[in-house]
């Protein structure tokens, strides 16, 4: 078992980057199942020692549940334990059509901001959208201060000569651009994406999609995906 580990290890060293210091998604995509299957090997003979005992050894506990990630999408839901099949899986569901919401949650810590950044990047590569906006809502939001950056990234100005714009002035602005994707990080309460912050999705623009991100509870993603579905049916 130990040099089978050993021998998982040197892999990770051996073939740990790629171009420019970016993760090899597929490549560790085949490793993560690896290091599941050791993890879950190594679960197993670690309960035996507890159970049984060895002559002159001190019984270990087996080591706790992993910090994971798990994936949500509407009309489609999907559950992932490794990041790294998570970023595989959201790409995928960009490039559905019948998707438009997709959920990202896990405990703080396990990288999901830099995975939403890192899905932004490669969905531009891959020419999936026109714009990529990403805006961290935290857990007091300032709405102003998020249409204020999504509006931003399009160019569009939320102030005019009678003051500020409205929500509504943003959601048809929004409207216009062909192929977007709108990541809002780190959501911890139950938001009204359309009035809240202005974003159409769905029947209101086909060509928009939201990645949302947060560490409190898959059932807030779920109340704003459900009260999406709510507007568009």
């Amino acid at each position: 078992m130990i040099s089978n580990v050993e021998t998982l290890e040197m892999e990770i060293q051996q073939n740990k980057r790629c171009l420019n210091w970016c993760p090899s998604w597929s490549w560790q995509y085949r490793l993560s199942k690896k290091a599941m299957n050791k993890t879950l090997d190594i679960s197993e003979l670690l309960e035996k020692i507890n159970k049984f005992g060895q002559p002159g050894q001190v019984g270990y506990h087996a080591p706790s549940t992993l910090p994971t990630i798990e994936f949500l999408c509407f009309k489609e839901f999907v559950v992932s334990e490794s990041s790294k099949i998570a970023f595989h899986q959201i790409i995928e569901a960009l490039q559905d059509d019948k998707i438009s919401m997709i959920g990202l949650w896990g405990m703080g810590g396990v990288g999901k901001t830099t995975l939403a950044r890192e899905v932004g990047n490669q969905a531009e590569k891959l020419n999936l959208f026109n714009k990529v906006m990403i805006t961290t809502v935290s857990q007091k939001p300032n709405f102003e201060v998020i249409q204020d950056q999504n509006a931003q990234f399009i160019d569009f100005d939320m102030k005019n000569e009678r003051g500020r714009r409205s929500v509504q002035d943003l959601w048809l602005r929004l409207k216009k651009e062909q192929r977007i994707l709108i990541i809002l990080d780190n959501i911890w309460t139950n938001i009204n994406l359309k009035e809240k912050i202005g974003i159409p999705t769905g029947e209101d623009h086909k060509g928009c999609k939201v990645l949302l991100t947060t560490r409190r509870n898959k059932y807030v993603l779920l109340w704003i995906i459900k009260r999406w579905y709510n507007w568009v049916v």
